[in-house]
């Protein structure tokens, strides 16, 4: 009955008990046949071989009188092959595989999933809904049609402050219907078995044993749930040991780009807000009469905010809640607010060795050049023109030999901090505040003299 147990199990919806897989070798048999009669419903199979058994017997009469007591249906007759029906059985209805054997599998399957009892009422420990949402119908469309699926794992990735983690919770709160269960778990700056103690938590469960076992316990629960697992602002690999796999979906949001369990994972595409939409956000918080009068001054502030949606976010919350702040007064000058993401990414950037993960082998870097090599790069980049600039020369300015500007982009990029434009020529930009953050104030006179060499040639 191997094929019917491949065919019950094939959506990951059926967990199917076959001794012939759940026995090994050396163990009680008795007692491990015990634990599959636990199971929701005993499936009789009813062959000439089985009618005979005295062993069979003894299972499903065992069974019949769990079922009599509850008054509940438990034991489901399956005639194989001809032969005589049990005479506790004769009165009952039977699956038939005598004829059409794929078509009584399907029987059986459709009958096991309309008996799937409702699941419980669960409490989603999801933070607070985004008081404002702007946009975004389409990525949520996105996100609810490929999440949907039993298993899925999605990622949305980018810079810090596109509005990753708040597209992620807007998706949690609008569709937790779909799912029996939310579970949503921060992972910045936490170890995996912090991540898995809170996961505990959030089940109302209490695991024993060391944190590999727990991690598995974990797993095979979640994966046999039809849940949604959001692990938020993920920096490292270790978070990805407990994507479950099953029929549990998982949304994982990060900045970074080139971790491993999402490698062979499309990210969500996520981009910057259009005018219009800063429009809208700015309207509702700042009053349309105030957007109209200073519309132009609003546009030259969008574009010095790069339509990053969080920066924009802040701005309108500023001037909405502060009366120092004007749109006129922030198109001139932002304050630090508005780019504190992105320092705090910047401020992410480790040297091999360092308090996380390293993103790339300690030899690559040039000597002398391990805690700042990344950080120069990028403040060298940020003293280059904002519509693009080749990596020879940021490196030239960054005083960086190829091998340690390479090492240095590789975490740029990795971080989301700096875009490409063309890998074969080796062009680079980055985003208006990623550069204003960076503070290329120190590389300005070296990005001048760079210039004026390659121009005297």
């Amino acid at each position: 009955m191997c094929a019917l147990a491949g065919f019950l199990e094939s959506d990951g919806l059926i967990k199917v008990w076959l001794d012939e897989r759940e026995i090994a070798p050396g163990q009680n048999i008795v007692s491990r046949i015990g634990e599959g009669l636990e199971a929701d419903f005993i499936l009789l199979i009813l062959s000439p071989d089985s009618v005979d058994s005295s062993f069979v017997k003894e299972e499903w009469t065992d069974a019949f009188w769990v079922e009599t007591n509850n008054r509940k249906t438990k034991l489901l007759g399956v005639l194989y092959r001809d032969c005589p029906i049990p005479r506790l059985r004769r009165n009952k209805k039977y699956f038939d595989l005598r004829v059409n054997q794929p078509e009584g599998f399907r029987e059986i399957r459709t009958f096991l999933l309309t008996q799937k009892p409702a699941p419980p009422e669960r409490v989603n420990y999801l933070p607070v809904r985004p008081p404002i949402f702007i946009g975004r119908e389409q990525e949520l469309e996105n996100l609810r049609e490929r999440l949907r699926q039993p298993g899925a794992l999605v990622a949305i990735s980018g810079l810090a402050g596109k509005g990753k983690s708040t597209l992620a919770l807007e998706f949690a709160h609008r569709y937790q219907r779909d799912f029996e269960a939310v579970y949503w778990l921060p992972c910045q700056s936490s170890s995996l078995a912090s991540i898995a103690a809170e996961l505990q938590h959030q089940m109302g469960l209490k695991l024993e044993g060391d944190l590999p076992a727990i991690v598995r316990e974990l797993k095979g629960v979640c994966g046999g749930n039809r849940c949604l697992l959001i692990l938020d602002n993920v920096e490292e690999e270790a978070p990805g040991e407990l994507i479950p796999g099953g029929v549990a979906s998982v949304l994982v949001t990060t900045r970074r780009s080139n971790l491993g369990f999402l490698r062979f994972h499309q990210p969500l595409p996520l981009p910057l807000f259009t005018d219009e939409q800063c429009f809208e956000l700015f309207r509702l918080q700042a009053g349309a009469a105030e957007v109209a009068r200073h519309e132009a001054e609003c546009l030259r502030l969008f574009a010095r905010l790069g339509r990053l949606p969080i920066a924009v976010a802040i701005a309108a919350a500023l001037i909405k809640e502060d009366v120092w702040y004007t749109i006129p007064g922030l198109a001139r000058e932002l304050p630090d607010d508005v780019t504190a993401l992105i320092r705090q990414a910047i401020a992410a950037l480790e040297p091999p060795g360092g308090a996380g993960a390293p993103l790339v082998p300690p030899a690559v870097y040039a000597a002398g050049a391990l805690d700042s090599a990344p950080r120069q790069l990028l403040a060298a980049m940020a003293a280059c023109a904002a519509e693009g600039f080749f990596l020879d020369l940021a490196a030239e300015i960054a005083a960086l030999d190829e091998t340690g500007a390479l090492a240095a982009l590789h975490q740029l990029i990795a971080r989301s901090l700096a875009e490409e434009i063309d890998r074969s020529a080796r062009r680079y930009r980055l985003h208006s505040l990623v550069r204003e953050a960076a503070g290329s104030g120190p590389f300005r006179q070296a990005h001048a003299e760079a210039v004026r060499r390659r121009f005297e040639t």
